[in-house]
Formats: structure tokens, C-alpha cells, sequence
């Protein structure tokens, strides 16, 4: 072991509660008060960048709450690079800026730090950020099934939201029941998977769905994008007029991914379940409509489509989405349900603020919108989807630090 190693290591040299470092001495006024407001008793501020922050921290135990300035010759992703080989884990830490960028934000975010504040500092904002999270219990990853879960939603209607909801229920999986999963984009020419979330859409599973033969485990390896350590998306961006997703394509796809996955949920354009290959691959259709009579309608048509092909009816589920969005001219519950042909098994709420939100930041409405009656509704809804899987996973963000959100 090294002796930088050791020495913050050493049981006998306690972690400091608070250090921060400023570029600037407005910057450090800032950190002072901010800090001494927050309880931090003569709190270390020390005037340095990037640089001095790594050749300090790298020679003491790591400070439980850090507030470091980026400004500097180091471009920020190579400043938090040469933080993280010097921190220990569990620091919680917030850095500060000039540069107003929000994928800078998400970039930061993503690699486990607490916050990104820009200057000029505010000190409420800051002894806001510097605030640490009440401890959660350490959470274990569920163990893959041998066969996973195979998970088919679809919209009765364009625009239910049939997607939407998809993307929470992969999310509300893997980040919050334990369940490694993969998000399927079957829509390989206009499907929006990989643009609710940020992604880059690559060519694999365009062609995967042009030729089911040459899916393997490394074929879905190198296919698989990324969005956290748990949550795999497949998505690709096909030429309207190219060539043709063949019709056993999901199906072989679901059954392949199934051997690696706890959980797969595909997003099925509607048009899929005339395929009764793709039909009877899944253990689990969830048909979102919205509460008119048009969605009325079509609900009743994929459902009778569902059981044609095979599915057994207590493995479909129906959803009202955006119930409430338009009170006057939408159907209620009972109306929905009239003459026996369709039974509404969930309704989710609207809100107009979250699903702004949700697509502003690029992220799952159910991670958007946690607390909220919407968050609630498709925590719940996942729960009856998929029951046994009941453990929280460890945050997959604290890919370096622990303190992130």
C-alpha cells in the first residue's frame, strides 16, 4: 500500500467534516458563511482550483461534505476524473462553476455528485446543496431469475402515452425492485425510447429486428445502450424506407434477452400484436389507453387481438392514462366499462408539471415524479406487474461518489 494510500486510510486521522476549495475570493466568501451557517465550526475554505483540491485530498481522509470550484485550465470531466482517484467513497460533494450547461449538469449528476451550482453563489442554494440525504439501507440486487419476465405495453391509440409508461416500469425494475432490465424499442423507425431518454440510437437492434438469426449474447452486448448499471436499452433509428423488421423478430428477440434479463419490457407499437409469435412470447401485455371513446374502442380491439393469439386474460392489463387531462369530454371509469367488453385494471393521474419535467430532463416520469400521485400510481402499477421483485437495487449513479441524487 501506498503511503497516500495508507495515510487516508488511517483510523488514527478522522475524516474532516467540511473542506471546500475556491478560485475565486468572492467564490470562498461564499463557502465560508455558507458553511458556518450550516454548522460547520471554523470550516476549512482554501483558496486553490482543481489542481491544489486533488494534491490536498489525495494527502488527508476524505471530508464527508466537499464544495469545490472547477474553474480552471482542467476541462470539468477531467477535473472530476482526478477527484474521484483521490476520494474515498461516501463523500458527498458539490462543485461550482461558471459554465451554465445543462449536460455539464447531467454529465456530473450521472457520475454521483450531489450537486452543480453556477456562480455568481447564492449561500441559501448552497447550504441547500451541501446537505446531506438521510441514510437509506443498503439495498442488495435481486438474483436473475433463469427466465426473466417478459413485459409487452402497448397503446391502444397514438399518443396514450403507451411509451411513457414503458420507460417507468423498466426504470421502477431495475432501480427500484432489484431487477437487472432491458427496455425495448420495437418501434426501430419511429419509436422515441432512446429520445425520452437522452440516448444515442445505434444500429443493432434495427438489426436485429432485419435478421432475428444473428441475436447472441454478444450481439446484445454490443447492442445495448447504457442508461445505468441495471437498465439496458435497445433502440435504434431506422430509414422509413428501408429495409423490413421481420415479423418473428420481437418475439426471438424477447426469448433471447429473457436468459440475461430479470426483467424485459418492449415497447410494442400496436401493430406488433398481429403477430401471434409476439404475442404468445410475453407473460405480461399492458394495453394503455386513454379515457374516450376512440380509446375505448381500440383498447377492446388489441385486447380481443391478445386472447385470439393466446394470452391468457389475467395476464393482461388495461391502463386509463392521463385521466383528468380532459375532464369534459373524457369517459369515466363506469362508461369506460359498459357492456362487459373492457375492464380497467389501473388509471394513472395527469400532470401536466412532471411529464414537462420528465421530458425536460430526459428522465423516467416514475424517477420524475417519485412523490407524486403519478409516481405512486406506476410504482404501484409496476409492483402488480412483476410482485416477487420487491428489492431495491443500490443507486446506480454513485458510479464515484456516493452523495449523488
Amino acid at each position: 500500500m501506498s503511503t497516500q494510500a495508507a495515510r487516508r486510510m488511517s483510523p488514527l486521522e478522522p475524516a474532516p467534516g467540511f473542506m471546500a476549495f475556491a478560485a475565486d475570493e468572492a467564490t470562498r466568501a461564499v463557502m465560508t458563511d455558507a458553511a458556518e451557517r450550516a454548522g460547520f465550526g471554523a470550516p476549512s475554505v482554501i483558496a486553490g482550483d482543481v489542481a491544489q483540491a486533488a494534491a490536498s485530498l489525495a494527502e488527508i481522509p476524505t471530508p464527508d461534505v466537499l464544495v469545490i470550484d472547477l474553474d480552471s485550465d482542467i476541462p470539468p470531466a477531467m477535473a472530476v476524473e482526478h477527484l474521484a482517484a483521490v476520494c474515498d467513497p461516501g463523500a458527498h460533494v458539490v462543485f461550482v462553476g461558471s459554465v451554465n450547461d445543462v449536460t455539464l449538469y447531467r454529465e456530473l449528476i450521472a457520475m454521483g455528485v450531489a450537486d452543480y451550482l453556477v456562480k455568481p453563489l447564492g449561500v441559501e442554494a448552497l447550504i441547500q446543496a451541501m446537505q446531506k440525504p438521510a441514510p437509506e439501507p443498503e439495498p442488495q440486487i435481486q438474483a436473475v431469475p433463469a427466465e426473466g419476465l417478459r413485459i409487452g405495453v402497448t397503446g391502444a391509440r397514438g399518443g396514450a402515452g403507451a411509451t411513457t409508461v414503458a420507460v417507468s416500469l423498466a426504470w421502477l425494475f431495475s432501480e427500484r425492485m432489484g431487477l437487472k432490465t432491458a427496455l425495448v424499442d420495437i418501434d426501430v423507425t419511429y419509436g422515441t425510447v432512446a429520445l425520452n431518454l437522452d440516448l444515442e440510437p445505434g444500429r443493432g437492434l434495427a438489426d436485429a429486428m432485419e435478421n432475428p438469426a444473428r441475436v447472441d449474447d454478444l450481439f446484445i452486448e454490443r447492442a445495448t445502450l447504457a442508461f445505468s448499471e441495471s437498465l439496458g436499452v435497445l433502440a435504434s433509428e431506422m430509414d422509413p424506407a428501408g429495409p423490413q423488421t421481420q415479423p418473428d423478430a420481437p418475439a426471438r428477440l424477447a426469448e433471447h434477452l429473457q436468459q440475461a434479463f430479470g426483467a424485459v419490457v418492449l415497447d410494442l407499437p400496436r401493430g406488433a400484436l398481429a403477430h401471434e409469435a409476439t404475442v404468445k412470447s410475453l407473460d405480461r401485455l399492458v394495453i394503455v389507453t386513454e379515457p374516450t371513446l376512440a380509446g375505448l374502442r381500440d383498447a377492446v380491439r388489441l385486447k380481443t387481438l391478445a386472447l385470439a393469439a393466446g394470452l391468457d386474460e389475467a395476464a393482461l392489463t388495461v391502463i386509463v392514462n392521463r385521466a383528468g387531462m380532459l375532464p369534459k369530454g373524457e369517459l369515466d371509469v363506469k362508461a369506460l366499462t359498459a357492456g362487459g367488453q373492457l375492464t380497467v385494471d389501473w388509471t394513472l393521474p395527469f400532470d401536466a408539471k412532471a411529464a414537462g419535467t420528465a421530458m425536460a430532463d430526459a428522465k423516467p416520469l416514475a424517477q420524475v415524479a417519485a412523490k407524486g400521485k403519478i409516481g405512486k400510481a406506476l410504482t404501484a402499477l409496476a409492483g402488480h406487474l412483476a410482485p416477487a421483485a420487491d428489492a431495491e437495487p443500490r443507486g446506480a449513479l454513485a458510479r464515484w461518489f456516493k452523495g449523488g441524487k
